[in-house]
């Protein structure tokens, strides 16, 4: 069973138009307004990424909780193969509020697909809750609070 990113040529038409349209555009990329934009882009990815992985994986039978899971992987795995692709540290690594929206957007909607009330506005609902977590994380600078061993 491929995939359906596979199976369905829209998925790599919009892929490799991006990539395209990234490739034109590289010098735009350094002026600091269009790296926000750039964020913001990424952040509305996150979301639809992390509400499209978490439905086919319940779709192909899996639990609530695997399916946020790999909902979460799904969303937060875009982002790094983009940022590797382009030689940068991957923004999960370097963002704390990164996988945390992308795994809220994900519970959520795991949780609606288990009690049967799932539909177009939850899946909205669950794609703008990620978006906003991960934009004021961007906006105020929110960590998660790291572990410092002691010496």
């Amino acid at each position: 069973l491929p995939p359906s990113a596979l199976r369905d040529w829209r998925y790599l038409t919009v892929a490799g138009g991006a990539g395209v349209i990234a490739f034109v555009a590289r010098r735009l990329w350094v002026r600091v307004r269009v790296r926000r934009l750039m964020t913001v882009f990424d952040a509305a990815g996150l979301a639809l990424f992390c509400v499209t992985g978490t439905t086919v994986a319940f779709a192909s039978h899996l639990g609530p909780f695997q399916s946020a899971v790999l909902g979460t992987i799904t969303a937060v795995g875009g982002g790094t193969i983009r940022d590797v692709v382009i030689r940068r540290v991957p923004t999960v690594l370097s963002s704390g509020l990164y996988a945390v929206p992308a795994a809220c957007g994900a519970a959520l909607t795991a949780l609606a697909l288990d009690f049967h009330f799932y539909d177009g506005y939850l899946a909205v609902t669950a794609a703008l809750l990620c978006f906003a977590i991960r934009m004021i994380g961007v906006t105020f600078n929110l960590n998660l609070p790291t572990s410092h061993p002691h010496s």
